[in-house]
């Protein structure tokens, strides 16, 4: 989304989050507290790259371990910074964890493979390859077989890395949190497969995110 759907999101985030202060008090006090916070959001919660910012609001980057990537970021407004290759190491470590209690309580012998199994990071990478392969084929199917301009798209070469930060990403939050609610700007069956956002499904079919955690916002 552009910056008008994206502010949009956290201004109404904000806006709930923040309800609570104006439900004590009635009649022209409360209208009045409600206006002031209003002429606040306007007068010191301007939209800039693509952000709506808020006094005391921060936020968390992450980026890839590429030096461009790092060094291009928008780091206005931000108390933490985070590496793709950080959240990926906390996950495979969550992930031995699991697979040590898991074996250390089986008393099946043949459970002692669950350890030589791909790392969680690594099914998320094997999980995006295979969309990425199965969207180009598809794309390459819909050319060879129409005379008129395909509408439908292979996911760009760059799309994988950018897919494995937003999964990566989700996973590791909800794992560290215990839950997360991951917010689209438009229906779902408007995303586009091959872009970035279009690779929600990976974590979904791996159950590193509930169906539930995703909501539309509709402004």
């Amino acid at each position: 989304p552009g910056k008008t759907g994206v502010a949009a999101i956290s201004l109404g985030i904000f806006k709930c989050l923040m309800e609570y202060q104006f439900e004590s008090g009635n009649g022209d006090d409360t209208m009045t507290r409600k206006e002031a916070f209003d002429q606040k959001i306007a007068n010191e919660a301007p939209v800039r790259n693509n952000y709506l910012f808020f006094p005391g609001i921060k936020r968390v980057l992450i980026t890839l371990d590429d030096p461009k990537h790092i060094a291009n970021a928008d780091r206005e407004g931000i108390f933490m910074e985070l590496r793709l290759s950080q959240l990926m190491e906390y996950l495979s470590q969550e992930d031995e964890k699991a697979r040590d209690q898991y074996t250390s309580e089986s008393k099946n012998e043949e459970d002692a493979h669950v350890k030589t199994t791909p790392s969680l990071p690594e099914t998320i990478e094997e999980s995006i390859d295979h969309r990425m392969e199965t969207l180009t084929m598809e794309a390459h199917r819909h050319s060879t077989s129409s005379n008129r301009q395909s509408t439908v798209k292979a996911p760009r070469l760059s799309t994988k890395q950018y897919a494995m930060l937003q999964e990566v990403t989700k996973s590791a939050f909800r794992k560290l949190c215990g839950e997360i609610t991951i917010i689209h700007t438009i229906e779902r069956e408007r995303i586009p497969p091959w872009s970035v956002t279009g690779f929600y499904p990976v974590g979904l079919d791996l159950g590193l995110i509930k169906e539930d955690e995703y909501i539309c916002y509709y402004g």
